[in-house]
């Protein structure tokens, strides 16, 4: 180094369990002070070793510019770690903050140390040196050099000066009532550092805001602009007050009303936005939303709290754990106050994304649906658009509206501006109609708008955007108008309320991740963000593999020219695109991954310092398998778990020297989209092989020729959208694949003749499938079996993943009835299965090599061709056999077949069951249960060897510690591959096989065994030696002392002697003098080794293979024969093991005394292939019957040896009883307790270890269960029919082991090891996988027949428990529980009730979440009955499915019947119709005195292994049964579970105390008026009144002319003149005698 102040600055710290400085970067300050000073350094001693507690020293004690750091004037900072071990203590939060600090560290490490740590510690995978101790570091003191020399891009981008840096900081200030005190600290701290501010429009803008349980601005980042306006304004600030701290609620403040270019924030402009957050105290709502959606706009915060501050919530809060600052309280400010501008000086690499480039087009519902919710969309859409960059070189924007039809409001292309844009938003006005048509709107924006004409660039290659927002669901299809945008290139985004359908939302949108939902329109603001980092552009994953090996050197300029160029053209950045790079040749190597370059430049330097790494392999097998492992994982930043696309580009400079096959269907089948790209010298197969689909493919002549391709490729990966991938689809190599050493695998399906001409022999049919069934071994990852019956039409009994046992496949036969029909199209039927049946959908394992073998039982000539789907058939290698008998065409079934004499021919269907005597040779029962090895040789032609003559084969393997538990897995898989072509007898090939590592150990002698089965079987229980070094010279002296002995077998005078040794490692003493003493005992040697062995050492020996590496797929020449070798791939890094494990062995008689001895041998074969000596295992051992005895407690013994001894010298107890129970219950109080060495208050994993013959005499169940409750891990063995029992202990069904008899002990072997171990290392099952979670919806339609009800007359009076009954059922079936794949969510139920009467008219409510109002419509249906069941009525199901179901629900049709009433084949016939249309279930509860009802439910379908369980209306817990037909029925349909055991329900419960007397309650409505009555009897006379007033005196008498008796008339006089017309008034003094008649009279 050149040391210097001006130049290198060196200092050095020691650290064991604390770290201690021997000199600071500023303490010497010329080379020879630095080299006197590290001359004279002493060992410091001490331990453990905490490296974690040395980073975080380092990180405040000498990175610091008080000891001499130049980090803020920009001078790289490098950390060199030199370590022999792994930590005590967490390293991450140190070496994460030292990364944040812009440190990076380097690591090296020897063989002791942790690789993982180191990786973790240091700043890339290429910055971790390893070296087997430190006495090699001269070796590596180069490679240090050159990677000190590269200054990386780090996260301190550029260091800019105080003077004229741009940012904008808000101060977000506690201001609850908990900060009182605290308040005046902070005002004058947040003071003095705005004092030192340039604070001004083009320099730095400050806000402060301050917060309790609201937030409040007290000025924003444009208020003032100058620094004494700011400081002065934080002079006069007040302390807010209130409570409690709502810091979530202040975060989501910022983010809308400060951090926003109203507000002044300039983050559109690429200005620096950093948040300054002061807390005294805990939050009392949720932070993590309002934080992520900051750092999502590039917002960095820095959280500075006090000691009641919640240190993981700051965490969650800021940019990165360097970014959080802790004081006791808020006096100590000033001592952070640099540390905090330090961190806001540094502008750390954020998602502050380019100034986009998009054309986006808003479709608005514009129906009367949405009238009153078009105002908040219209302002929703301009406040999207007030952020958007908005000109003809920048965003550009349109609108339009739709109903019934679509209208534009503006095209791209109308406006330039954004106030342009915003003023025509803001003068939109809603355009109305119904009903909604969204398919026409779509088509309307695919041909008028996303249109070059309208202004659309998508041709220019501008990413189109829709944003679709709607009200409700569309009239017509949507599915044409989405596709043809999708496939233009637009990414359609969908916003829909609760009204919208969420399905159809889905299958317009891009993904489902492109759907948001909300409750109504005025919660959009809400989302705003969200919609806005959608479409910031796609997301996609890039990994490059590139051809590092020799052959490529010359032209690797050209590879890292061609990447260059293809980076240039993404877009890349954390939210959008990113890139990785694997080099790959003897070995892959990550250059850089997906989450090391955040930007486009630091990835273009990345490729920049790539160099060539040169190796004569070229090793692409191992380079996809690493990419799927290392590099398309979380950690390495993939988001394949987020659904991103994965994306790989494999250059290849030639063939590969191992296998591709098999890591490219597994990343295919991971969804990962490869390109491979090929010189002249790749072979285009292999290229097929590793690319998609053949289209993903590209070969060009020579690297150099790369650049011609270029733009194609681009194209490709740019513009390919995930329908188009999908579309495109992977295709798998359908050459010969990998054959696994047993093909245990099988899918069979059976193609059963159901039509009339066999009704009478079906049951034949049936019982000679049974009889195949029961031969084979069926299971999801066994033998799968499928039944198609078929006639005129196929029709599918049950699919290959449908049942998982071999009782649910006999009882689905045996409920199976003839089809019928009369004409028989075979050929139609095989067309259908090959199309239906063998795809992974119908549950074949086609594509992972599984064999598929089709059954065709027929008993007449097909009506139709059978020559083409059947070669189509085999063309896609499934391999038919046909059978036939009565009229079946005998050419036609040798057609059909295979090969012509895979077909069998009987005379009668019921000789089908005695064809297995036919052929002594070929039985087809034997045939089809051993996997119809006819077929699969077609298929799977083993490797044929010709007579090798007598030969003494001796295996010698290294069983050391040093190959490791995988490592003896990759040996044994080997061997077996190698045995299964030998012809093992004793008069041909014997075979022995002998372990060795520091001892030997003979696993069977070459005398031992007489045929290969069981060699092959001995070889399958082989379990690894263990035990440090391996000692080879010893195996192969012990192997000649031994086992080359007549005594042994050997034969040297007849048959040749061969040793085959398997070694994973060097051996600890010289080899070399055995190769001449083999070689004169004429023993012919070969040495396998894997990477890691010396092959000096067994070339010393004898012959080796041609390359010396490790090879895959290559043959190496012995015994006169290429033998295909596999040699043992090199090993992943080994997780010491740890637990504390109890075994509670069965004493009693259930095991004799011998076989005792066999089940403790079984225990020590476990501890022995389990414990290791870097792990830390305790192990207890306990034995009872009636009561226990302790054998040895946990902390007895501390090694493996002591512990084998003493199970070795235990000795059998004996009794009658077994107190299963009590035994568990001892354990738990004895055994796992902290005096008998029980860790678990470390979290050290607690095991129970069962081993049992017998039931138990007591409740062992409520013992396990109570130990289970604990957090205890409890493991079930038994010997026996003990199954029930075994469930009943075991932790859960992946911990229970069943063996017939006590030798078939060491068979469960490697079934416990493989869940022991992960439950050791603390791994889950499934670890890795992210839970799928899926919506699940259903539709469930009730319906009911009553027919022995006259017209008017109620069904409820006839039926009496039918009101009651479906009242309760349909309250339960709404209250579905969560599925096993929709996560905490419950399905969706939606029910609707049809019913159809006699005339043939259907009464109808609709679907719908259930209320009780659909109770009272139920019962409004009691009167107008007679209600039937006949194929009118599925008809009209069907019909009602159609017109109301949703698209992709889960439909079940739920009918109450008193009987059919109609043939039940017309009936059948409807069913069919209605299942083929996707109707899920159809599920019959029997009425009382319901007809035939045992005949009738051979109609139910869809109700998987419950059809043994008719369901009737009598039972007590009907509703519960439907709930859980509904809960078996969503399992299988929405998360492909064929079969769901909820366990017997308990008994019922006794009736609950009688509840308390209710309250009072509330006052009645007012009754109606009654009817008016009659008029009564006339009543009787009244009683006499009272005398009246005297009247009014009468008028004036005429007068006469003179007394007397003549008299004459007068003339009459003139009239009067007329009154004044006044208002009736009566006097007071006359009120009194005014009758009511008088006065209303008056009135009126």
């Amino acid at each position: 180094m050149e040391v210097g102040e001006n130049n290198d600055q060196v200092a050095v710290v020691q650290f064991s369990n604390d770290p201690a400085a021997n000199f600071y970067l500023n303490t010497h300050s010329t080379k020879d002070d630095v080299v006197n000073a590290i001359r004279s350094l002493r060992h410091k001693g001490g331990r453990p070793l905490n490296t974690g507690k040395a980073l975080e020293f380092v990180k405040d004690n000498v990175f610091n510019p008080s000891a001499g750091s130049r980090r803020l004037r920009g001078v790289p900072q490098f950390l060199i770690l030199l370590t022999a071990g792994r930590s005590r203590d967490n390293v991450q939060s140190g070496a994460s903050a030292l990364k944040g600090l812009g440190v990076v560290p380097l690591a090296i490490g020897t063989r002791n140390a942790d690789a993982r740590e180191l990786q973790s510690i240091s700043f890339a995978p290429a910055y971790v040196i390893s070296v087997s101790d430190f006495s090699e570091l001269p070796n590596v003191q180069q490679q240090l050099e050159s990677v000190t020399l590269v200054i990386p891009e780090v996260v301190t981008a550029e260091t800019p000066t105080v003077a004229g840096v741009q940012r904008d900081i808000v101060f977000l200030l506690d201001g609850s009532d908990d900060n009182r005190n605290g308040f005046p600290a902070v005002r004058d701290f947040v003071q003095r550092v705005v004092q030192n501010m340039e604070v001004g429009e083009n320099n730095d803008q400050v806000a402060v805001v301050q917060f309790s349980n609201d937030p409040a601005a007290n000025f924003y980042l444009n208020t003032h602009s100058t620094k004494d306006d700011v400081v002065n304004a934080i002079r006069s600030l007040r302390h807010k007050g209130g409570r409690p701290l709502n810091t979530g609620k202040a975060l989501e403040f910022v983010k809308d009303n400060v951090f926003n270019p109203s507000a002044g924030s300039r983050r559109l402009r690429g200005v620096p936005q950093f948040l300054i957050l002061l807390t005294a105290g805990r939050s009392r709502d949720n932070v993590q939303s309002g934080a992520s959606a900051l750092k999502g706009l590039g917002v960095v915060p820095l959280a500075i709290g006090t000691r009641n501050a919640d240190a993981r919530e700051l965490q969650s809060i800021s940019f990165a754990p360097a970014y959080v600052i802790s004081v006791s309280d808020f006096s100590e400010l000033p001592n952070v106050q640099q540390q905090l501008e330090s961190v806001t000086l540094v502008i750390p690499e954020v998602v502050t994304a380019e100034t986009p480039t998009r054309d986006i087009v808003f479709l608005l519902d514009g129906s009367d649906d949405n009238r009153n919710g078009f105002p908040a969309v219209r302002d929703f859409v301009q406040r999207v658009v007030q952020n958007m960059e908005v000109g003809e070189n920048n965003d550009q924007v349109a609108v339009v509206q739709f109903s019934n039809d679509p209208a534009a409001n503006f095209y791209l292309n109308t406006h330039s501006t954004k106030d342009d844009v915003v003023n025509a938003i803001r003068s939109l006005r809603h355009k109305g109609g119904r009903p909604l048509n969204t398919g026409k709107a779509l088509e309307f924006v695919k041909d008028n708008v996303f249109n070059p004409s309208a202004g659309s660039r998508r041709l220019r290659g501008v990413p189109q955007f829709l944003i679709l927002l709607t009200a409700g669901r569309s009239r017509d299809n949507v599915q044409s108008g989405a596709s043809a945008l999708k496939g233009l290139g637009v990414v359609p985004l969908a916003i829909g309320t609760r009204n919208a359908d969420a399905r159809e939302l889905q299958s317009i949108s891009f993904a489902p991740a492109y759907v948001i939902s909300v409750s109504d329109f005025s919660e959009l603001p809400n989302v705003q963000q969200q919609l806005e980092s959608v479409t910031e552009g796609a997301k996609k994953d890039v990994v490059f593999v590139i051809d590092g090996s020799d052959d490529a050197a010359s032209k690797f300029s050209f590879i890292k020219e061609f990447l260059r160029r293809v980076v240039e053209s993404l877009s890349v950045a954390p939210n959008k695109i990113r890139v990785g790079i694997v080099q790959y040749s003897d070995d892959p190597f990550s250059e850089m991954l997906l989450n090391s370059h955040t930007t486009k430049e630091g990835v273009l330097n990345s490729i920049k310092q790539i160099q060539h790494r040169g190796g004569s392999e070229r090793n692409i097998g191992a380079a996809l398998q690493h990419v799927r492992s290392d590099v398309l994982t979380p950690q390495a930043g993939s988001r394949i778990r987020e659904g991103v696309p994965q994306f790989l580009i494999v250059l290849v400079g030639g063939s590969s020297t191992d296998d591709v096959r098999g890591p490219a269907v597994t990343l295919k089948q991971s969804k990962v989209v490869p390109f491979g790209i090929g010189t002249g010298d790749a072979k285009t197969s292999e290229l097929q092989t590793i690319s998609y689909n053949p289209n993903f493919s590209f070969k060009v002549n020579d690297f150099s020729n790369l650049f011609d391709i270029q733009q194609q490729f681009i194209n490709s990966l740019t513009e390919l959208s995930v329908e188009d991938i999908e579309k495109s689809g992977p295709v798998y190599p359908t050459g010969e694949p990998e054959r696994g050493v047993f093909g245990e695998k099988r899918d069979i399906v059976f193609l059963v003749d159901g039509s009339s001409n066999v009704r009478n022999e079906f049951g034949a049919i049936r019982d000679m499938i049974s009889k195949v069934v029961k031969r084979v071994d069926v299971g999801l990852d066994k033998v799968r079996v499928s039944l198609v019956q078929y006639s005129d039409q196929p029709k599918v009994e049950f699919l290959l993943n449908e049942f998982s046992t071999k009782a649910e496949v006999l009882n689905a036969l045996n409920r199976m009835r003839s089809k019928g029909g009369n004409v028989v199209n075979t050929g139609r039927a095989l067309e259908y299965v090959g199309r239906n049946v063998f795809q992974r959908a119908g549950g074949s394992r086609i594509e992972e090599g599984v064999p598929q073998v089709l059954v065709v039982v027929t008993g007449s000539p097909s009506s139709d061709d059978v020559s083409g789907p059947a070669e189509h058939l085999k063309s896609s290698n499934v391999a038919p056999l046909a059978v036939g008998a009565k009229n079946a065409d005998a050419e036609e079934l040798k057609t059909i077949s295979l090969l012509p004499d895979q077909s069998f021919v009987v005379r009668e269907i019921r000789d089908l069951q005695n064809l297995e005597d036919q052929n002594e040779q070929s039985p087809m029962l034997a045939e089809i249960a051993k996997g119809v090895s006819f077929n699969f040789m077609f298929f799977f032609p083993p490797i044929v060897i010709p007579d090798l003559g007598k030969k003494d084969i001796i295996f010698l393997i290294d069983g050391s510690t040093n190959v490791g538990p995988q490592g003896i897995v990759h040996i044994r898989d080997f061997m077996l591959q190698v045995l299964q072509q030998l012809d093992i007898s004793p008069d041909q090939i014997r075979v022995a096989v002998v372990q060795y590592s520091n001892t030997q150990k003979t696993e069977f002698s070459l005398g031992t065994h007489t045929n290969k089965n069981a060699v092959i079987n001995a070889v399958r229980r082989l379990r690894q030696l263990g035990g440090s070094p391996a000692n080879l010279a010893q195996g192969i002296d012990y192997v000649l002392r031994n086992e080359l002995r007549d005594s042994a077998g050997a034969r040297p005078s007849v048959a040749s002697q061969h040793l085959v040794v398997l070694t994973g490692g060097t051996s600890s003493t010289d080899v070399s003098k055995y190769g001449n003493i083999l070689r004169g005992s004429n023993v012919n040697c070969i040495g396998i080794g894997s990477r890691e062995a010396d092959f000096n050492q067994l070339g010393a020996i004898g012959l080796t293979c041609p390359s010396k590496r490790r090879v895959r797929g290559r043959t190496c020449p012995w015994m006169g024969y290429p033998l295909i070798v596999t040699t043992v791939p090199p090993l992943p890094e080994i997780k010491p093991k740890i637990a504390d494990i109890v075994f509670l062995v069965d004493g009693s008689i259930n095991f004799g005394r011998g076989s005792f001895k066999d089940v403790m041998q079984f225990i020590i074969g476990l501890i022995d292939s389990i414990y290791d000596e870097k792990d830390s295992i305790q192990i207890g051992l306990a034995q009872y019957a009636a009561d226990v005895k302790d054998e040895f407690l946990l902390n007895t013994h501390k090694t493996k040896d002591d512990i084998i001894d003493a199970i070795e010298k235990t000795n059998h107890r004996g009794g009658s009883r077994l107190n299963t129970g009590a035994a568990i219950k001892h354990i738990q109080d004895k055994h796992f307790i902290k005096p008998s060495g029980s860790r678990r208050d470390q979290g050290v994993p607690q095991i129970a270890f069962i081993v049992t013959g017998g039931k138990s005499q007591d409740d062992g169940q409520k013992a396990a269960m109570g130990l289970k409750a604990e957090g205890y891990r409890v493991y079930a063995v038994g010997v026996g029919n003990v199954e029930d029992e075994l469930n009943k202990l075991g932790s859960e069904s992946t911990t229970v082991f069943r063996a017939v008899n006590v030798q078939e002990l060491s068979e469960l072997n490697e079934q416990i090891l493989e869940i022991l171990v992960d439950d050791m290392k603390g791994i889950k099952l499934c670890t890795g996988t992210k839970d799928i979670v899926k919506e699940c919806n259903l539709e469930v339609l009730v319906g009911f027949d009553v027919t022995t009800v006259r017209p008017g007359s109620s069904i409820f009076v006839e039926q009496k428990g039918l009101e009651s009954k479906v009242e309760a059922a349909l309250q339960r079936i709404s209250q579905m529980r969560p599925t096993s794949c929709s996560g905490t969510q419950a399905p969706t139920v939606r029910v609707g009730i049809l019913a159809l009467n006699a005339a043939g008219q259907k009464s109808v409510f609709d679907f719908a979440a259930y209320k009780p109002e659909l109770v009272e419509k139920f019962r409004g249906l009691r009167t107008k009955g007679p209600y039937i069941l006949a194929s009118r009525t599925i008809n009209a199901y069907r019909d009602q499915f159609k017109s109301s179901g949703t698209a992709g629900s889960v439909k079940v049709v739920i009918h109450f019947t008193d009987g059919a009433d109609e043939q039940l084949a017309d009936i059948r016939k409807s069913l069919e119709a209605m299942r083929s249309e996707d109707v899920s279930a159809f599920v019959l509860v029997g009425l009382e005195k319901a007809t035939n009802f045992d005949d009738l439910v051979s109609l139910e379908f869809g109700r998987g292994f419950r059809y043994s369980k008719p369901l009737r209306i009598n039972q007590l817990d009907l509703d519960y049964e439907l709930l859980e037909e509904l809960d078996n029925i969503a399992e299988r349909a929405c998360c492909g579970v064929p079969c769901k055991c909820s366990g017997q329900r308990g008994d019922r419960g006794l009736p609950g105390p009688v509840g308390t007397k209710g309250g009072p309650g509330g006052p009645g409505y007012r009754g109606h008026p009654g009817d008016e009555g009659s008029p009564g009897e006339r009543g009787p006379p009244g009683v006499n009144g009272t005398q009246g007033f005297q009247g009014c005196p009468g008028q004036r008498g005429v007068k006469v002319s003179q007394p007397s008796s003549s008299f004459y008339v007068g003339e009459i006089g003139l009239d009067g003149i007329d009154g004044e017309e006044v208002a009736p008034y009566f006097l007071i003094s006359q009120l009194p005698s005014i009758d009511c008649y008088t006065l209303w009279s008056s009135l009126l």
